[in-house]
């Protein structure tokens, strides 16, 4: 087993001073050079395990990520301390701390950071900020009670000046009304009375049958057994079962068009779309049966029929129709959901107009001749979406402020372009997106 303290005679810690420098040459080495390295050192009375590969050459290192990461001034150790409690990145800096002074003390400043720091503080601040945001909630719901009140008594002091104007039509609209009855009853009339009690009957027996419990269980049935030939689909499967499936699509999509259509026929349909299920039902039903023409007819690419296909597993959230506790928490989720839907458009906006910042800054600028290019940049808008996400959502967000400090390293007062990375992470990860959630 390699020392793990190769440069330090005492194993604990790379003892290389100023300006010496530890290199890391075992992969230009082989086993044989190590050793024949290390019988020299012993010979020479020295720990023939103090080498390992590393050796000590006079040159000045900047230090760990481009020198970006240490404790030399107060600007560099707030943005390292901030990058710890963020949570980011936080075991490298310790493992180098504990490389350049030891294992006994580095890991209770760290320890006692992330406790104090990311556990407490920072919960304490969101929590505070949860707490303002409720009270502007409630500040708002006054707000709006007070306007629909007042909007209410404009109301009714409208309607009550138009009902003296409308009583005074109404003796003039009852010549006309007598009129279009006398039409209406000479239509009846000539209408076929035995075909609507025929109707009549067959409606009220569908809708026995669709409420029915038969009716219940047999669409369950085939919400599993779809459910289930979905599932069978793997890599490699035989030709045998590709067939299957596409016919086993094929019928479920007929039983489950004729559920649609007998629910439609037996309630109505202006009944029938009033249920936000029965127009879920219909938007898969709809997908499935324009997935099956394009199939046939070959009328799109494969991605696009793929994008169809991907109808089928919408089927599976049939079952909540019939769940009455799981239809309880979808239902839920929904509301909750168009409850949100302005903080995800102002979180849409804010990712926007960050990326298009970020467009403005770095925009081609993580070319680096000795570094492959980063796939964290801003050479275009899509690229800086997904850049401004990912630095949102908390992850390698500071190996990003890395590729974009040390862009600008050649200029001076180049590092304030971290503050571009921390404004970001703290309006959009702790605040917009922890508001969200």
């Amino acid at each position: 087993m390699d020392n793990p303290t190769p440069c330090s005679l005492s194993r604990h810690g790379h003892l290389c001073k100023f300006p010496y420098v530890c290199h890391d040459f075992r992969p230009n080495m082989t086993k044989a050079a190590i050793a024949q390295r290390r019988a020299i050192m012993a010979n020479m009375s020295a720990d023939p395990y103090a080498f390992t590969g590393f050796i000590k050459l006079p040159e000045r290192w900047p230090g760990p990520n481009y020198g970006i990461t240490n404790f030399d001034n107060l600007a560099a150790s707030m943005l390292t301390v901030f990058q710890c409690v963020t949570m980011e990145g936080w075991t490298n800096v310790l493992y180098w701390m504990n490389d350049s002074q030891g294992m006994e003390w580095p890991f209770l400043y760290f320890v006692s950071l992330i406790i104090i720091g990311s556990f407490f503080v920072m919960n304490l601040v969101l929590g505070v900020l949860s707490g303002e945001f409720s009270k502007e909630r409630e500040k708002a719901k006054k707000r709006g009670k007070y306007q629909k009140a007042r909007e209410q008594m404009q109301f009714a002091e409208d309607v009550q000046g138009y009902l003296d104007w409308i009583g005074a039509a109404e003796d003039l609209s009852d010549d006309e009304d007598n009129a279009n009855r006398l039409d209406v009853k000479e239509k009846r009339k000539h209408s076929s009375r035995r075909s609507r009690r025929l109707n009549r009957r067959c409606r009220r027996s569908c809708r026995r049958m669709v409420k029915s419990q038969t009716f219940y269980w047999t669409v369950i049935v085939l919400v599993f057994l779809n459910t289930g030939v979905l599932t069978s689909e793997h890599y490699g499967q035989p030709k045998w079962l590709d067939v299957f499936q596409s016919d086993a699509n094929v019928v479920f999509v007929v039983l489950f068009t004729i559920e649609m259509l007998l629910k439609m026929y037996s309630l109505g349909v202006r009944c029938y779309f009033d249920y936000m299920f029965n127009r879920f039902d219909c938007f898969v039903v709809i997908c499935s049966i324009l997935e099956i023409v394009f199939i046939m007819t070959k009328l799109m690419p494969p991605l696009g029929v793929s994008v169809f296909r991907c109808a089928r597993l919408l089927r599976v959230f049939k079952v909540t129709r019939y769940w009455n506790s799981l239809r309880n928490l979808v239902g839920s989720l929904l509301a909750s959901m168009r409850s949100i839907a302005s903080l995800l458009v102002l979180l849409f906006l804010f990712i926007v107009i960050f990326a298009l910042l970020g467009m403005q800054i770095f925009g081609g600028r993580f070319n680096f001749l000795s570094l492959r290019k980063p796939r964290s940049n801003f050479d275009n808008f899509y690229q800086a979406l997904t850049t401004v996400f990912q630095i949102l959502t908390g992850e390698d967000w500071n190996e990003a402020m890395y590729m974009g400090i040390k862009s600008y390293s050649a200029q001076p007062f180049g590092s304030l372009v971290c503050l571009y990375y921390v404004f970001l992470f703290i309006c959009g990860n702790c605040i917009l997106c922890c508001r969200v959630i």
